[in-house]
């Protein structure tokens, strides 16, 4: 069903409605909702005239999520937008044929969200955060950070499907750089600090921390080890950083919801998600940690500090 956005009230079938669903609270979901309104916004939607969002939080307990889906079924949502890979395929398994955008996911083909990234052909599109040649640039910059020293320690879960991708682009730089690498994978929680310890034993010299679930979910431990082993580390997502971490390069997550919104609107225009290409994240910031700094007696020099999108102090 297509929907009219500009037009007047006899043009309008039904007012649309968005399903959100947020693995986390209210209150952590805020600054991406509020992106997410204003990519709307500028296509011309506005809440209480001619959009309505039903919002849905499993605040942190991921078995309420079909229990969630239910209520936005019930609720006769024309698309429900969401994040993470876990919490896209169990919408995609528990929504039926609602059409869903998955406004920050890594590696949708790799996941199995979707067939092709210009042909996704199921119920789910959206924007993927893990873009060619992010993993090389992070270490390009954790070099410029910390100097050119051997071995930098890779630290990536043991079943993520996106480590060979990422692995490949990794290396190709360390060896114009000059610089060794030791991969140290993990498969669960209990497998992090026997990591940092083998990384200790081989005498790593600074930390880069690939993109995925299990690293994700556990970046506070990971930040904390980094500290506790004093290595200098460069993550994927900002929020390793203000647990502590160094420093981080990736995608700003706000302005992948507010880039999904035009997905959100070619779906309430009439098109299926099968045939709406996923998109890459287009914009990226870097930041950096200069208590975490200090702590590990590192200079960071002016003009890296200069590049960075925030500094945390």
């Amino acid at each position: 069903m297509s929907f009219s956005v500009g037009g007047s009230a006899q043009e309008i079938l039904r007012v649309p409605r968005i399903g959100v669903l947020w693995i986390g609270t209210k209150t952590t979901a805020a600054i991406y909702l509020d992106a997410l309104r204003r990519g709307l916004r500028d296509l011309g939607y506005e809440e209480d005239r001619n959009l309505e969002i039903e919002q849905r939080y499993a605040d942190g307990n991921a078995e309420r999520l079909p229990i969630l889906v239910g209520e936005l079924i019930a609720a006769k949502v024309n698309v429900i937008v969401t994040a993470s890979i876990p919490f896209a395929l169990a919408t995609m398994n528990a929504a039926a044929n609602i059409p869903i955008v998955v406004a920050a996911a890594g590696d949708f083909v790799g996941n199995g969200l979707a067939a092709s990234m210009e042909r996704p052909g199921g119920t789910i599109t959206g924007i993927d955060e893990v873009v060619p040649g992010l993993s090389a640039k992070r270490l390009e910059l954790l070099i410029e950070a910390v100097g050119v020293k051997s071995p930098v320690a890779v630290l990536s879960s043991a079943t993520g499907p996106t480590h060979a991708k990422q692995m490949q682009e990794t290396e190709e730089v360390a060896r114009s750089l000059g610089v060794t690498l030791k991969t140290v994978r993990i498969g669960n929680a209990n497998e992090i600090e026997p990591a940092f310890e083998e990384m200790t034993r081989e005498r790593a010299t600074a930390l880069l921390v690939f993109s995925g679930v299990l690293t994700a979910i556990h970046s506070s431990t990971i930040a904390g080890l980094a500290a506790k082993n004093r290595l200098p580390g460069m993550y994927w997502h900002v929020r390793f950083v203000t647990d502590g971490g160094l420093m981080s390069y990736g995608p700003n997550l706000p302005r992948m919801f507010r880039q999904s919104a035009a997905l959100v609107d070619r779906i309430l225009k009439g098109a299926t998600p099968a045939d709406v290409p996923v998109e890459y994240a287009t914009d990226f910031e870097l930041i950096i940690n200069l208590t975490a700094a200090k702590a590990l007696g590192l200079q960071i020099s002016p003009t890296l500090l200069a590049r960075a999108d925030r500094v945390i102090d």
